[in-house]
């Protein structure tokens, strides 16, 4: 007899309470990122500042709690199936005596709209393609129910046709590690399963070079794997993917559309060649989901992390260059010189090259204000001296228009971050014009974490890890009370006192100010100080 629904989850409880899932901040997960995307593509999403916030499966509480605690006046709900993910997560709620957030032990099969209401964002991360059938049409279901008029649901699941070759792999060690009930001996025996197999073939030269090859690929892809990410991803029992289209097809028949991904990067074809482009038309016409699908089979995709709405909302995927002075836009670029023109390459390492002198100021005024975004307007703003100490140039002769233009192409070649808020992190242009009055400051969630765990989560909600002694103790001392100066003095008697052992980057600065100074100017491009009431920048 096949196990029950209730079975199923008992089980899926269980392990999570043995080993505990990593839990971190997705930056494509956050409501600011959902509200973007809605706003390129014609919606009104709700104003994050205080909006309701649903996280279906949220662990301790890593990706919904600092959330909360950037944005006082929103209202955030976490629902896990581990009370020993929950019990975590509260201890951090009550150090930080949050009162707009709030965990709780749930069952998605139990929970109703009801019970929960009304969202304008709902999140489910990695939760999707690891539940049964049934529970993922609950899921679906609360998301149209729950969903506010123009509220945003994002959803990640494993997909094919790069799931085929996952789930075969992760079959291939199911077979020998069933037998196992110790979660640390399945992971062992899965790891060196996989690895016979992949060593044996290429030994013997069985099978065919491309099955050689798939098999080398995917042990490096578990070598590189924590064990406890293997124990849950790979080696759970109920974990299988599904087409785009057939994710799409559950979608609609719960009263859902499609509004885009997490990710504007991954819905563009315009990367590929024009003969690509072209098939691409012609296999997939008008139709927004069978091109989308005909990008999976072209990138061999095995995740997506998909925006959903109501089926009653109007989306525009064509974006209207006007939705563009509703959002806000931040790079850091470094310049090279290069044969083909100056050129600009993000920390992503996309590069383009700027031809005008308009796309040169662009970029360098948001190089120069990273990680803060700036709007279209605080841009054409802060452009106008430059171009006329630089070129002569009139303000006349480079409008607004121009300017949004210029940020279209960036945003299209994913050179740009775009963001529905202007988030409160300082910037490099305020370290640098107010040295003197400067008073560094982290948040309280950051310095709390920063106390008892290696990761660290950033104003622009992504984990960094500090290896850097200097710059952690820099950190949590960065409580917006001390100039530099007085920081300085500290690091210093510090440094005379306490033996530490320094990256070699410091070599070269010997005094105890610029080592502070090289700090601040890595937590700030990390996103890890505030604006504080001496901010005086955009």
């Amino acid at each position: 007899m096949s196990q029950s629904v209730h079975d199923i989850t008992h089980h899926q409880w269980e392990q999570y309470e043995r080993v505990a899932y990593p839990c971190g901040a997705y930056p494509q997960a956050h409501p600011e990122r959902l509200a973007a995307m809605g706003i390129l593509f014609g919606m009104n999403p709700a104003p994050i500042s205080t909006a309701r916030i649903l996280e279906l499966g949220c662990g301790d509480g890593a990706h919904c709690i600092p959330i909360a605690y950037h944005f006082p006046k929103s209202k955030v709900v976490g629902i896990d199936l581990s009370p020993a993910h929950i019990e975590r997560g509260q201890t951090f709620i009550n150090t930080l005596a949050l009162h707009n957030c709030t965990l709780h032990v749930g069952d998605i099969l139990a929970l109703t709209h009801q019970e929960l209401g009304e969202f304008d964002y709902i999140i489910a991360h990695g939760v999707y393609s690891w539940i049964p059938e049934s529970v993922q049409k609950q899921l679906l279901t609360l998301c149209r129910s729950c969903l506010s008029p123009h509220g945003i649901a994002y959803i990640s699941y494993n997909t094919q046709p790069g799931g085929h070759i996952r789930s075969m792999v992760r079959d291939m060690m199911l077979s020998v590690v069933r037998q196992y009930h110790d979660p640390q001996d399945r992971v062992t025996h899965a790891r060196n399963f996989l690895r016979f197999m992949a060593t044996s073939t290429e030994r013997e030269q069985t099978g065919t070079p491309e099955y050689r090859a798939v098999l080398q690929a995917e042990l490096q892809r578990i070598d590189a794997m924590p064990d406890h990410v293997l124990f849950h991803d790979d080696l759970d029992d109920y974990a299988q993917p599904c087409s785009f289209t057939e994710f799409m097809q559950r979608v609609q028949k719960h009263g859902l559309r499609y509004v885009g991904e997490a990710d504007l990067v991954e819905m563009q074809e315009h990367f590929f060649s024009a003969t690509t482009q072209e098939q691409l038309v012609n296999y997939g016409g008008d139709d927004m989901i069978q091109r989308e699908q005909l990008l999976d089979y072209i990138k061999y995709r095995r995740f997506r992390q998909t925006l959903l709405c109501r089926d009653d909302v109007d989306i525009q995927h064509i974006i209207d260059p006007s939705v563009l002075t509703k959002l806000y836009f931040a790079v850091s670029a470094r310049v090279t010189h290069e044969s083909q023109g100056i050129v600009y390459t993000n920390m992503n390492g996309v590069a383009v090259v700027a031809h005008t002198s308009l796309e040169r100021a662009i970029l360098d005024v948001l190089s120069a204000h990273y990680p803060l975004a700036l709007s279209i307007e605080n841009i054409f703003e802060k452009i106008r001296p430059i171009l006329l100490a630089e070129q002569g140039l009139r303000v006349e002769q480079s409008t607004r228009e121009d300017v949004r233009d210029v940020v279209v192409h960036l945003l299209m070649a994913d050179m740009v971050e775009y963001h529905a808020v202007q988030l409160s992190v300082a910037d490099l242009s305020f370290l640098e014009e107010n040295i003197h009055e400067y008073r560094p400051k982290a948040s309280v969630y950051a310095r709390l974490q920063a106390q008892s765990q290696p990761e660290i989560t950033t104003i622009r909600h992504s984990d960094v890890v500090l290896t850097d002694p200097l710059a952690r103790l820099i950190l949590l001392s960065a409580t917006g009370e001390h100039t530099i100066s007085v920081l300085a003095l500290m690091i210093e008697r510090l440094l005379e006192t306490t033996p530490m052992v320094l990256p070699k980057e410091y070599d070269h600065l010997p005094l105890a100010i610029d080592k502070l100074l090289h700090v601040l100017r890595k937590l700030i491009v990390l996103g890890l100080l505030e604006r504080n009431r001496d901010y005086k920048g955009a």
